[in-house]
């Protein structure tokens, strides 16, 4: 925890962020009530003046609400558009200033543009962050250029988020795949009071209020009146149908009202066409209503949507994400393709329509309107469906990631206190200002001339956020031409040195040879065919620098093959010398030393015996000499290892282990009682390969596919 000036432990503070005020009317009064309950001080900041769904009056309301529930409200002049780069650069250094001025535990924001800013400044600021993404602007089916400006921005903005909360599965299952955020959840939307939206019907009062027949099918539109709402399609579809006794009512406010107005005109429906502007209370009018139709080009989890089928409404929908999902098709956020289709998809609850078929809206309307038996059992699905999106539920799930938040934050606090003298990892770069590299990198190479993982390698290095590096290749006697395209590497950028030793002499020479030439205050070591995370020589030196006590850093890593990530290996964060009884407690390419110790031991050792496992009898030495290490519980880097490799091991090599371990455990002191793992590896060579994969993908396995954390293929994308 933080402290004041006064030297008096201060309440825990969250700063909540959205780009308006109705934003945190709509979905966030409940996380703000469920902060308040775990002991949060509270601070919101959004634009309470402009862009807001809802009028003037309701705005004074929300903050007259906010103010008595406690919490401190502070302007942001979020903008919604890219548009304006001043008013970008100004939100910027709002968002800043705030953090700085009200020191805050973590942050909560949302929308694009809004969390986009918000996680740079809190990313420079040191501050832990949680997303929800109330709908990525790309997604199955958006507009190239959306992929082309928001994809990258959220490829890199991941990585400074410690949550990501998505509230589609469409959304979820690509954010797994291919956002590297510390944690990523789903929720069902942002939930909805399913009781509120009960009651009985009175049609003749909503007809009376709008100046609508009473004989009338009601068409219900709900949301601002913009270009992504779409609410001029319906508009076309309307003046399509022969049929005149329906009624078009949009309730919501915009800038593209009067322009609605004259193309009804234009069409000659406009006497058909009610635009009655925000509404207070909806569950009348929903209730009161006969379809809903929700025509938008881009959504996360509509509310209105949520609402309209708690109401027990026939909703004729856009087939985009959201709208599947809640609409009975449960499945169709997996699907790569939409088939081509030349009418609308029946759903249990109504209608999904092509956004490039505007035949099959008028089609769906027509069918519903034309059927009450149908409006009916569609309503009936609607209203059980969407109690799976009840508020309660919703807020459940949220208090299980704000607490999971607390509990890694406080963690994580807990351990800098212990551990660091510095604090952020943002002042990383501010650890050597001289010539010489902070960082040494050393990377054995051997015939990999035209193996693509060594390009990925080399290139995750090129890309850490840490630049104060040197990376030291070095050719192990390869006959492929290996060696050429190493050289392309250091052609390619200064901080790339090229060693070549003149005959292949294994891993533990050629890092020798690094380690001679080597000119950082720290070696990081790594494999040729492993991918280090972006931050990971920045956390390590960071970690270094504040923590003298220890000799090494190492961390957590993924388990990969040529296909993607197949598992997750975590290790013990304070290994001591019992660790080393059952194996190495460190992941060997992701650790990083002190360069002067690792040469006052005389760096690995080069002997026959230990030429398969010098990794584990130079760590063992380095802990019989009385140094210490430290794992980051992060997962930094991405190890390869395929299928079967663990098995490759001739029986001499595990045979030299065996030597490796007795002279190891020797020197550690704990050779007594421990034959059986000296033994260890020759036992193990003895079991049946089958049963060996078996185990290691029960034992490491993630709940993801294969296929989902393709690391090599996001760094190698960078070039």
């Amino acid at each position: 925890m933080r402290y004041e000036k006064s030297g008096m432990k201060r309440k825990k503070r969250v700063l909540l962020l959205a780009s308006v005020a109705s934003m945190i009317d709509q979905f966030n009064m409940p996380n703000i009530r469920l902060l308040q309950e775990m002991g949060y001080e509270v601070h919101a900041a959004c634009n309470f003046k402009e862009g807001n769904t809802c009028d003037d009056r309701h705005i004074r309301l929300v903050q007259k609400t906010l103010k008595a529930m406690g919490v401190e409200m502070h302007p942001w002049d979020c903008p919604r558009e890219l548009h304006s780069l001043t008013g970008c650069m100004r939100a910027y250094r709002q968002v800043s200033s705030l953090i700085r001025q009200y020191p805050v535990d973590w942050l909560h924001c949302q929308s694009p543009i809004g969390g986009a800013l918000a996680r740079i400044a809190a990313y420079r600021a040191g501050v832990p962050v949680l997303y929800t993404a109330h709908g990525f602007h790309f997604y199955r089916g958006a507009p190239w250029k959306n992929w082309l400006l928001y994809y990258p921005a959220e490829k890199i903005l991941a990585h400074w988020t410690q949550v990501l909360v998505t509230v589609n599965q469409e959304d979820y299952q690509f954010a797994k795949r291919h956002l590297r955020a510390g944690k990523v959840f789903h929720i069902p939307g942002v939930g909805i009071d399913t009781a509120h939206f009960g009651g009985t019907k009175d049609k003749a009062l909503l007809c009376k209020k709008y100046q609508i027949p009473p004989d009338a099918c009601i068409l219900l539109s709900v949301g601002e009146l913009n270009r992504g709402k779409n609410h001029q399609m319906v508009i076309d579809a309307l003046a399509q149908m022969p049929e005149k006794h329906i009624y078009y009512l949009v309730c919501g406010q915009g800038k593209l009202r009067e322009e609605l107005r004259r193309h009804a005109r234009r069409r000659g429906v406009e006497s058909r066409l009610r635009l009655p502007g925000y509404q207070e209370d909806m569950a009348g009018i929903y209730r009161n209503a006969d379809i809903f139709v929700f025509p938008s080009l881009r959504e996360g989890m509509p509310v209105a949507l949520m609402e309209a089928m708690a109401a027990g409404l026939p909703c004729v929908v856009s087939d985009i994400r959201g709208n599947r999902e809640l609409l009975g098709d449960k499945d169709a956020y997996e699907n790569a393709e939409v088939p081509k289709r030349t009418e609308s998809t029946q759903r249990q609850g109504g209608f999904c329509f092509s956004l490039h078929h505007p035949g099959e809206l008028v089609s769906a309307l027509r069918c519903l309107a034309g059927n009450a038996q149908l409006r009916q059992t569609c309503g009936m699905y609607n209203q059980q469906k969407i109690k799976n999106y009840d508020r309660a539920q919703v807020e459940c799930r949220m208090k299980k990631i704000y607490e999971e938040f607390d509990k890694r934050s406080n963690s994580k606090e807990v351990m800098q206190k212990k551990h660091s003298k510095r604090g952020a990892l943002k002042e990383a770069p501010e650890f050597h200002k001289g010539k010489q590299p902070l960082i040494s990198v050393m990377m054995p190479v051997y015939n990999m001339a035209g193996d693509r993982a060594l390009h990925t390698a080399v290139l995750s290095v090129l890309h850490q956020t840490y630049k104060n590096w040197e990376l030291l290749l070095c050719d192990d006697g390869s006959t492929d031409g290996t060696v050429r395209v190493l050289r392309q590497f250091a052609s390619m950028d200064g901080r790339v040195c090229v060693i070549q030793n003149p005959q292949n002499r294994g891993a533990g020479a050629a890092r020798n040879a690094c380690i001679r030439a080597a000119k950082g205050k720290y070696l990081a070591v790594m494999d040729a065919d492993d991918i280090s995370d972006p931050t990971r020589l920045e956390q390590q030196a960071s970690f270094l620098e504040g923590n003298p006590e220890y000799a090494l850093v190492g961390s957590n890593v993924w388990m990969r093959n040529r296909q993607g990530i197949w598992g997750r290996r975590s290790m013990e964060q304070e290994p001591g010398r019992q660790s080393f009884l059952n194996t190495l407690p460190f992941a060997h390419p992701s650790v990083m030393m002190r360069t002067d110790i690792v040469k006052k031991m005389h760096g690995y050792s080069t002997a026959r015996f230990a030429r398969r496992a010098e990794d584990y009898e130079l760590l063992m030495r380095l802990y019989a000499a009385g140094y210490r290490g430290f794992n980051i519980q992060e997962e930094l880097l991405s190890y390869l290892e395929e299928p079967g490799s663990y098995q490759k091991r001739k029986y001499r090599d595990r045979a030299a282990e065996c030597v490796v371990r007795f002279q190891g455990f020797h020197r550690l002191g704990i050779l007594k009682g421990s034959l059986r793992y000296v033994l260890k590896p020759l036992a193990v060579g003895l079991v049946p390969g089958w049963m060996q994969r078996a185990y290691r993908k029960k034992r490491f396995a993630v709940q993801k596919p294969p296929s989902e954390n393709k690391r090599s293929k996001e760094i190698g994308n960078r070039k």
